[in-house]
């Protein structure tokens, strides 16, 4: 059996375990039509409304945020993320718990990972579907939405991706053990961060390495 054969049996093992999954590959063959809109009319590009993009990715297996400013409590991390194409790799400085504001309602995330060189915050997809009470919909007449327990948000449409409009909680302070970074976005914000007494190494699980070799294979043959 070839190496890409044993990828592709992996990752539908991986796929065949998700709950709610062909809801999310449905909501992203939707968000694809509606992205093929925006580009023959650029009139429905919202992001440049949001202050804050964060991108709802469905390719994405973790929540990454690389403003400050969402978390409430910051614990010091280090280790790598793979991005989408494949091949970048970015370091992890901290995780932690994001407290921010959608549609007036207040959202905790627990587990996010703190990446201040990333260019935009992401909010998975995939973690979404596997909470409870959290759910995708999506329709050419009502477009695509994200529900939470409490309440349901229409997503935002970018030029490429979609996204959710959410500001960080007016209770945030930042106050964690996180040291400061010279790549810290806020350097104000930076100033009330203390010095880590501990250190947690968060690393690419199996599962990434083989999204990522199979992208790269995908980038591959899309250039032949």
């Amino acid at each position: 059996m070839s190496m890409w054969m044993t990828l592709v049996m992996l990752l539908k093992r991986r796929v065949t375990n998700d709950t709610n999954d062909d809801v999310l590959h449905y909501f992203a063959r939707v968000t694809n039509h509606y992205l093929r809109l925006v580009k023959s009319n650029p009139k429905l590009i919202l992001r440049h409304d949001m202050q804050h993009p964060i991108i709802a990715d469905s390719g994405a297996n973790y929540h990454m945020f690389h403003e400050i400013e969402f978390f409430e409590s910051l614990h010091p991390a280090s280790g790598n993320v793979i991005l989408g194409d494949g091949k970048t790799t970015l370091s992890i400085r901290g995780i932690g718990t994001v407290s921010m504001v959608i549609d007036d309602h207040e959202v905790k995330i627990p587990n996010v990972r703190y990446i201040p060189d990333l260019a935009e915050s992401i909010y998975s997809l995939l973690l979404h579907i596997k909470s409870p009470k959290h759910s995708l919909y999506s329709s050419f007449d009502a477009g695509l939405h994200i529900a939470f327990p409490e309440f349901t948000t229409e997503a935002i449409l970018g030029n490429d991706d979609i996204y959710i409009n959410a500001v960080p909680s007016a209770s945030n302070n930042c106050v964690n053990s996180l040291a400061p970074s010279p790549s810290c976005s806020t350097p104000d914000v930076c100033r009330h961060v203390t010095q880590p007494t501990s250190s947690v190494t968060l690393e690419p699980s199996l599962e990434d390495n083989i999204l990522s070799q199979l992208r790269k294979y995908y980038q591959t043959i899309k250039t032949k």
